[in-house]
């Protein structure tokens, strides 16, 4: 996080973990199980990248289809 993230957003280190380990549930649903009141102070201050994920998002191969123009 950020230095100026850090400030902003006074995050307590299991509040953290407890949203990042939830990064592959609706966004909403786990907003609302922590108790915070939208998702912007969810993404911003308490999911934070983490090396399985990023691993995973890097390894993805699917790839867009072309949509083939009418003509």
């Amino acid at each position: 996080m950020s230095d100026i993230a850090r400030t902003a957003c006074p995050t307590s280190a299991k509040s953290a973990k407890w949203a990042t380990e939830r990064k592959n549930l609706s966004l909403k649903d786990v907003a609302a199980a922590g108790g915070w009141q939208d998702t912007d102070t969810l993404l911003k201050c308490y999911q934070q990248p983490d090396n399985e994920t990023l691993l995973a998002v890097m390894s993805e191969e699917r790839k867009l289809h072309e949509v083939a123009s009418g003509g």
